[in-house]
């Protein structure tokens, strides 16, 4: 029964791995919108992947929304007073988060079907 155990944690390492490179890429674009550029579409998108990705490592939906609930809510409380624009990245991305989860927690498989237009599968 231990082992079972072990290997979830292991797993879930894994999970909050992958959420910690989207986290550190969707940081960027936050920066990125902070000079007035445009990158709600990418960052919705790696949303849609953070939590695939996640989803595939075996993160159930709440500890995708335990673990990138976390990091978003500490890059937000990294952002200085002035960074209105990152912030709104921010919790746009929380807000994505929880949209998405919702869908997976009350329509199984819905991750797998968020698709970018002309993109065959979920995973890809």
């Amino acid at each position: 029964m231990q082992q079972i155990g072990l290997g979830m944690e292991m797993l879930l390492d894994y999970a909050e791995d992958i959420a910690s490179r989207y986290m550190q890429f969707i940081g960027s674009l936050a920066e990125v919108a902070e000079r007035g550029e445009l990158v709600g579409d990418l960052v919705r998108s790696a949303v849609r992947r953070c939590l695939i990705g996640m989803q595939a490592a075996g993160a159930e939906p709440e500890d995708a929304r335990r673990i990138l609930g976390t990091l978003i809510a500490e890059q937000i409380a990294q952002l200085d007073a002035g960074q209105d624009k990152a912030r709104w990245i921010l919790v746009a991305v929380r807000h994505h988060m929880e949209f998405l989860l919702f869908l997976e927690e009350h329509h199984e498989g819905a991750l797998q079907h968020c698709h970018a237009p002309g993109q065959t599968s979920g995973l890809h």
